[in-house]
């Protein structure tokens, strides 16, 4: 709830962000944009903010500044990313001449415009790539090359036969940040960036596959329900294992909206298919909340991120953490990968 205290505390906001953070990008009338990069001396927040007029307010803000009789600030801070821990809009630590200092959260009272995003775009965009690349310049290597030996068992006249085979997988990691849900315009164009990843889709697609290959074993079957046996999120282990879609502690379970997207993609609409796959994955491509803001992107999406590696890494309830890879760890997976990383 908007309250007399949050018109001081959005003042009182807007002061701190402009003092530490890391960069601060400034909306200028009518249409000019500041760039303020903070130099290494003294505190500062792991975040990117814009600040400028507020054209899109909340309705509440509106009516207990008229109610106060308190003029509505002119500049307000209207979009933050987090670098790395750092969450956009969240209470955070910082690392202060004598130990760790507490900022508080920011209170959210703004949203940029699409006129106003469109100017600050390119400058976003620029920033992201500089911070991955510059953290992965800074590592020993840009990922790790493991070999991993394949299994087959085959029966043949004089019993079982065990054939084995190395096969080698990329580890890799990218520059991590955040952007709350509040910011639609900017949150649908790294979604967008993130379907349109061709890493992400040549795995999607192997995934495809070996889906397609597991249900079309089982989808004859004449004993009870066909699909009762296939646990593809199980099976897809020993394909998808040290690949685009492993996580951290080396389970695979790839995204909800990644399995929409996926089957959007690859499998005739309305089909009996398009059912079963639905119905094994738990998903609807058709209603699915990621892919429906995805969609909401501003014309030009694919030209803006076409030099960003995006994926997403976690959607919290009230922001997403992503990661963008430098162009090193792009280097390194270019051997991996038989398609063209234009990225």
């Amino acid at each position: 709830m908007i309250t007399q205290k949050t018109l001081q505390k959005v003042r009182r906001d807007l002061e701190l962000v402009s003092h530490l953070s890391r960069y601060l990008i400034t909306i200028t009338d009518p249409d000019g944009v500041e760039i303020k990069i903070a130099d290494s001396s003294g505190p500062r927040l792991a975040l990117m903010t814009i600040i400028g007029r507020p054209q899109k307010l909340a309705p509440d803000f509106i009516k207990v500044s008229k109610r106060y009789g308190v003029a509505i600030p002119k500049v307000v801070d209207l979009c933050e990313i987090g670098i790395g821990a750092t969450r956009a809009n969240h209470p955070n630590n910082m690392q202060g001449p004598e130990g760790k200092v507490w900022v508080p959260s920011r209170k959210k009272v703004s949203w940029l415009t699409p006129d106003q995003y469109r100017l600050v775009r390119p400058h976003i965009l620029a920033m992201l790539q500089y911070e991955a690349d510059i953290q992965a310049e800074n590592w020993a290597r840009p990922g790790l090359d493991i070999e991993q030996s394949r299994f087959q068992v085959t029966a043949r006249s004089k019993g079982r036969v065990i054939e084995s085979w190395p096969k080698r997988y990329p580890i890799y990691s990218g520059k991590r940040f955040s952007v709350l849900k509040e910011d639609p315009l900017l949150l649908a164009d790294i979604l967008r960036g993130e379907l349109k990843n061709p890493i992400l889709n040549y795995q999607l697609h192997k995934f495809f596959l070996f889906s397609d290959k597991v249900y079309g074993m089982n989808r004859g079957s004449k004993f009870s329900d066909p699909l009762r046996y296939i646990n593809l999120r199980k099976l897809a282990e020993s394909v998808a294992r040290y690949s685009y879609l492993r996580l951290e502690n080396g389970r695979v379970d790839i995204a909800r909206h990644l399995l929409a997207y996926m089957i959007r993609k690859f499998v005739e609409e309305d089909s009996q298919k398009w059912s079963d796959f639905c119905r094994i994955f738990d998903c609807d491509p058709k209603a699915d909340p990621i892919l429906a803001l995805a969609a909401t992107a501003l014309p030009g999406a694919e030209e803006r991120i076409a030099g960003l590696a995006i994926r997403v890494k976690k959607i919290h309830p009230d922001h997403v953490v992503f990661e963008v890879l430098g162009e090193r760890v792009k280097s390194f997976l270019r051997k991996f990968y038989p398609i063209q990383l234009t990225i």
